[in-house]
């Protein structure tokens, strides 16, 4: 099985990054249209996209911390070998 729905270029579309979206527009959807915003005192639109949006990207950042640290001997190694490939402008610069 892909990973990938389809690819355009070096864009490709994953199936778990479809799912976030997904979920996210979902979770809007009800959160817009839904009346337990309003029966809990939030009439403001702006405040449930605001804390939609700080969600997303809390959920994002947390997921990459969890990955660095509970695969932190692959990502030392993927760096590792990326400040290998640019030390090259110490010397030039030194």
């Amino acid at each position: 099985m892909r990973p990938y729905l389809f690819k355009i270029g070096g864009f490709e579309l994953r199936i778990y990054s479809l799912m976030y979206i997904l979920a996210f527009l979902f979770g809007m959807f009800i959160a817009l249209s839904d009346d337990v915003a309003e029966k809990r005192g939030v009439n403001d639109r702006k405040i449930i996209e605001d804390f939609a949006f700080t969600t997303i990207v809390s959920g994002l950042i947390g997921a990459r911390l969890y990955y660095v640290i509970f695969k932190f001997n692959l990502v030392s190694l993927k760096y590792r070998n990326v400040s290998l490939e640019f030390s090259f402008l110490k010397e030039i610069y030194s």
